[in-house]
C-alpha cells in the first residue's frame, strides 16, 4: 500500500478501499491457516485415540492372563479362589485407571488448539491497532 500525502484527502476512499481489501484477504488467509492447522490437529488426535484403543485391548488380554495368574498364585498360597479374584481384580482396575489417565492427556483440549494461528491473529490484530492509532 503506498502513502499519499494529498492535503485534500481526494484518495481517500480509495486508499479505504485498498486497506479493506487487504484486511479483508489477511482475515481469509489466516481463516484457511487455522483450518489446516485444525484438521491436522484432529488428525493427530484420531491417530492417537486409535494407538490408544490398540494399546488398550492388547492391555486387556495380557491383565487377562495376568489375573488368571495371580487368581491362581493365591490360591495355591492358600486363599479362597473368590477372594484371590477379587483381590486380582482390583488390582488389575487400578492399573486400567492409570492408563485411562495416561490416555486421556493425550486428548487434552490445550494440545489441540491452533497455537500458530491464534499468534498469528493476536499479531495481526496488535498491528491493525497500530494503524488506526494513527
Amino acid at each position: 500500500m503506498t502513502h499519499h500525502t494529498d492535503p485534500n484527502l481526494t484518495q481517500a476512499p480509495n486508499l479505504v478501499r485498498e486497506f479493506l481489501a487487504h484486511l479483508r484477504g489477511l482475515f481469509v488467509t489466516e481463516a484457511r491457516i487455522a483450518k489446516e492447522e485444525l484438521s491436522e490437529a484432529v488428525s493427530r488426535a484420531g491417530t492417537g485415540a486409535v494407538y490408544l484403543a490398540i494399546a488398550l485391548l492388547f492391555a486387556l488380554v495380557a491383565f487377562h492372563a495376568l489375573a488368571l495368574t495371580g487368581v491362581l498364585a493365591l490360591a495355591a498360597l492358600g486363599i479362597p479362589m473368590v477372594w484371590a479374584a477379587l483381590a486380582t481384580s482390583v488390582l488389575v482396575l487400578i492399573v486400567a485407571a492409570i492408563f485411562a489417565f495416561a490416555g486421556s492427556r493425550c486428548l487434552k483440549k490445550s494440545a489441540l488448539a491452533p497455537k500458530r494461528t491464534l499468534a498469528h491473529l493476536r499479531s495481526d490484530l496488535s498491528s491493525f491497532e497500530e494503524a488506526t492509532r494513527v
